[in-house]
């Protein structure tokens, strides 16, 4: 089995409304390295929660994730208790060893390279109800309801315990935990369906799947999109953002009724977003490229930094502030930003934080920092 899945469940909400963004985005692997910060802030939180859910001791801030080297901040481990106190208090009686956290799923009903690794999931058993967990740390609001990530899963886990249309009914639950951004109906949501609304939503996983691996796979621009490795050379997206650039600059009358203005400003979202993913999908490959010893003609690349963050242990730290008379263990008092506002010394808070590179931004060559360090200067 490859390492990682060509029809990925992250991935559906994409390939299902764009079945040759397969095929096409595997032209153009993500280069090492690429991940971005918030992807790597979603990593470490989700491993927190991981943790708590096995049992296992809590992690404590300014230490980093084993898995990517992230210091782990106050945020990230709360995201993760809101999470795994969620789950907890679903699964009732659930022991953890009933619990499958991080469980890997192979979903043939859907296609043989479809397959993923799901954040949680159990079976309640007294009450026939399968219980599906996601947990989200970004900032993008997130909903359960055909959310084909999820029905993926769902799908996985009735395979895995060999649901099929003969034996009793289950009801499957769908759950988005999701701590930071607002939404109406809280940082909880979850989607109820029966195993025969499920087949129904797997009919059309199936057939986009077959459509993506076929022989003439089609492409489709939209808001999907945005997470497209091939955005930058999608011909479909090409032409949407030329005609979305077009339509843009043409003269519209100044006196707009409301039907019209409310007509227009949806027109002008799906426009806007049409062209920010083309720009970003070049931007990544300028970005690539010129990584790569080449050249873009007028664009250079700067390095970005992250926050300042603790390079040694939280508890050397504090103890470090104890000697000089400084108290950082306070509730919330975790960062180097908050313990410079205590009273810790800036060269203490050299010697025992940094900043780490982030990764590198395209800047246009005259505004780049060195351009303007070395521009001429007025009389």
């Amino acid at each position: 089995m490859a390492a990682h899945s060509r029809l990925s469940p992250s991935a559906a909400s994409r390939w299902v409304a764009c079945p040759g963004s397969v095929t096409l985005s595997e032209r153009y692997p993500e280069p090492p390295g690429s991940t971005s910060e918030s992807a790597a802030e979603g990593t470490a939180s989700h491993w927190v929660g991981e943790q708590l859910l096995l049992g296992q001791p809590a992690p404590t801030p300014g230490t980093r994730c084993p898995e990517n080297g992230v210091v782990l901040s106050m945020e990230m481990i709360d995201g993760a208790y809101e999470y795994a106190s969620v789950v907890r208090q679903v699964a009732e009686n659930v022991v953890t060893t009933q619990l499958h956290v991080e469980d890997r799923l192979v979903i043939k009903e859907i296609h043989s390279e479809c397959f993923g690794t799901v954040d949680c999931w159990f079976y309640l058993n007294y009450k026939s109800e399968i219980h599906i967990f996601d947990y989200k740390y970004g900032w993008q609001c997130v909903d359960p309801r055909e959310n084909w990530q999820l029905l993926c899963y769902a799908m996985g886990v009735v395979e895995k315990m060999h649901i099929t249309m003969l034996t009793p009914p289950v009801t499957i639950v769908l759950h988005i935990v999701q701590p930071r951004p607002h939404h109406a109906l809280g940082t909880h949501r979850e989607w109820w369906l029966t195993h025969d609304e499920l087949i129904g939503y797997v009919v059309k996983l199936r057939r986009a799947a077959m459509d993506a691996l076929g022989g003439a796979p089609q492409a489709h621009s939209g808001e999907h999109c945005k997470y497209c490795r091939a955005r930058h050379a999608c011909p479909a997206l090409g032409q949407a953002a030329m005609i979305a650039v077009d339509y843009a600059c043409q003269a519209q009358p100044d006196d707009l009724s409301p039907e019209a203005m409310a007509l227009e400003y949806r027109t002008l979202e799906r426009v806007a977003a049409l062209v920010k993913a083309r720009l970003s999908g070049h931007e990544a490959r300028m970005i690539g490229t010129m990584q790569a010893g080449g050249q873009i003609p007028g664009y250079s690349l700067e390095s970005g930094y992250g926050r300042l963050a603790w390079t040694r242990p939280v508890a050397e730290v504090i103890a470090l502030g104890e000697m000089m008379g400084v108290t950082l263990d306070a509730p919330g008092v975790i960062t180097p930003t908050a313990a410079r506002k205590l009273g810790l010394s800036d060269a203490v808070l050299a010697a025992y934080s940094g900043k780490e590179k982030t990764g590198v931004k395209l800047v246009q060559a005259t505004e780049s920092k060195a351009a303007l360090a070395f521009a001429p200067q007025g009389v």
